[in-house]
């Protein structure tokens, strides 16, 4: 016998097709609870453009393999080509525009070249090419380091004052010698060290999808620009990756939020929570309180398996830039061969409006993301500590939209309360089933969703879309018993009882058809939590590459014209 559903949001829902399409209520939501959709502002319609400049393209004056090094010149002819294919300043600067920021990522007291920071050769391009637009524009380059301070600022952890990052870098050399070159008469042209820069304290707007941060301090050299660029280096992370939406974290003043943002300053709480379950969400949240005009990212060296110096570098000789945030990031993410689904950032940025995320829609202009891709170790930090799994030390993101059905009384997975488990191929709010549900986390808990008691069965149900004829692996973790059906066929039966939940406990292997398949997920609960997480990975023996969701596939939340 079914039991009766409690009371949940009572608001309108859209019928909505793909995972990606999914928005969240007007009521901030914590990380491990879901919500219905109230709203739609992503646009699957959206059309971005990304340029991608390598040494070697044949129109640069001078090409040079992406394993040689390059000099400013070839730098500087890679930026100005990938930010006219990107649409031109030109276009995107209003008239009246009088001061524009420069955020590089100085992000520790470390030579030029090796990855860890933005190269400032990208940003003296940048800086010459807004020159020769307007001899007018106040330039200012800005950054709030996370692990480097001003020597003796009080209050500061030891190991953040070794070094003043503009320095060793090579930035006050930059701007110094720029500030006197003839041939740039006029220039308006100062750094700011956004720690220390006067704040103003600025409300998240609605809709946001972090429950730790209603408002963040941000610095009035920021506030008060009429353009930002954003130049980031390009990089993992225990984010996933760290390119134009991350490197927002270092507009957050030392001086408000600590070394490195997460610790305060002087005991006064105020932080930006790292946790590897909310860092994501602070990113998106803080680029929609700050948001930025266009994004140049330096790949020229990148990092891989970590962001900082003595992470593994790996020379790229590239530069990307776009207007479109998100798209930047996601075309960045693939550059890296990590697939941007599974990047929580840019999912939520995208669901959130700030851009496009399917690389379908992305324009990518110069060079393509196939013949620039290159394998770029993982971190391996980027889940809760109680979910880690030594055999499978990176995991993406889950599908976290699924149609629910329950709770059914007794926890008898032998029993099919469904009149037909292999056949199940439901539709949003019909027979049952809920419309769709988004999950803030890779941990599914229908248990939350239902308010259930003890003893009981939930199902869930998902749509996935696949380009080809493939074998896959099912990456399938829960609490307890659990059943997995795709096109009918059980692949997955665990009835060991109450176990920890790893992400995942297994993986197995599947064959997923062309077009649309069908999942079926069953899990049981006779006390504690009810949860489980399942993503479908593309096959993978060596663990420092691999989790990453099968490419060019689309979880669904039903089987619509104009899914992605």
């Amino acid at each position: 016998m079914k039991l009766s559903k409690s009371s949940i949001f009572s608001l309108a829902l859209i019928a909505l097709v793909a995972a990606d399409f999914i928005l969240w209520s007007q009521e901030p939501v914590k990380h491990t609870r879901w919500c219905e959709l109230s709203r739609f502002s992503y646009d699957p319609a959206r059309k971005s453009v990304v340029s991608i400049v390598t040494s070697d393209n044949p129109s640069l004056g001078r090409s040079v393999p992406l394993t040689d090094g390059i000099d400013y010149w070839q730098i500087d002819e890679m930026v100005n080509l990938a930010v006219k294919l990107a649409g031109g300043l030109e276009k995107f600067i209003k008239p009246g525009t009088r001061r524009v920021v420069i955020k590089p990522n100085v992000v520790e007291p470390a030579a030029n070249g090796n990855g860890a920071n933005t190269d400032w050769r990208v940003v003296k391009s940048l800086i010459l090419l807004l020159y020769r637009l307007n001899h007018d524009f106040e330039i200012v380059v800005a950054e709030g380091a996370g692990d480097w301070a001003r020597p003796g600022t009080p209050h500061v952890p030891d190991w953040a004052l070794k070094g003043t990052g503009y320095e060793i870098s090579g930035y006050r050399g930059m701007i110094e010698s720029l500030k006197k070159d003839p041939s740039c008469p006029g220039l308006k042209l100062r750094w700011v060290d956004l720690n220390y820069d006067e704040v103003k304290e600025v409300p998240v707007p609605e809709m946001r999808v972090s429950d730790c941060q209603s408002s963040f301090f941000l610095p009035r050299t920021v506030l008060d620009a009429d353009f930002v660029i954003d130049v980031p280096v390009l990089k993992v992370h225990s984010a996933g990756i760290t390119v134009a939406l991350k490197n927002h974290v270092g507009l957050l003043p030392g001086m408000v939020y600590g070394w490195s943002k997460d610790l305060g300053y002087n005991g006064n709480n105020i932080r930006l929570d790292h946790r590897p379950e909310m860092i994501q969400k602070n990113i998106v949240d803080l680029v929609r309180t700050a948001p930025c005009d266009f994004a140049v990212v330096d790949c020229i060296v990148g990092k891989e398996k970590t962001k900082f110096r003595f992470g593994p570098s790996v020379r790229r000789n590239m530069i990307v830039a776009g207007k479109d945030l998100v798209s930047v990031d996601a075309v960045c993410s693939s550059l890296m061969d990590i697939n941007p689904d599974d990047i929580e950032q840019i999912t939520l940025a995208a669901l959130s409006g700030l851009g496009q995320n399917d690389l379908a829609r992305i324009e990518v202009r110069g060079g393509s993301i196939e013949k620039c891709r290159a394998r770029f170790i993982k971190n391996k930090d980027n889940m809760p500590e109680k979910y880690k799994n030594e055999r499978y030390p990176y995991y993406g993101q889950g599908n976290r939209v699924w149609l629910l059905s329950g709770p059914f009384a007794g926890p008898d997975m032998k029993r099919d309360f469904l009149g037909g488990e292999s056949g199940a191929s439901p539709s949003p709010g019909k027979d049952g089933w809920s419309r769709p549900i988004y999950f803030f986390d890779n941990v599914i808990d229908p248990a939350g969703y239902f308010e259930n008691p003890a003893d009981c069965i939930n199902y869930a149900f998902t749509y996935l879309l696949s380009e080809k004829e493939r074998l896959a692996e099912l990456w399938l973790g829960s609490a307890g018993n659990m059943k997995v059906w795709v096109n009918g066929e059980m692949v997955y039966d665990y009835q060991g009882g109450p176990r920890r939940h790893k992400l995942p406990n297994e993986a197995v292997s599947v064959k997923i058809r062309s077009g649309l398949n069908r999942i079926l997920v069953k899990v049981a609960r006779r006390s504690g939590v009810l949860e489980f997480s399942l993503n479908i990975c593309e096959p993978e023996s060596n663990l420092d590459y691999a989790g990453n969701r099968l490419w060019g596939a689309r979880f669904l939340a039903e089987p619509a014209s104009n899914s992605r």
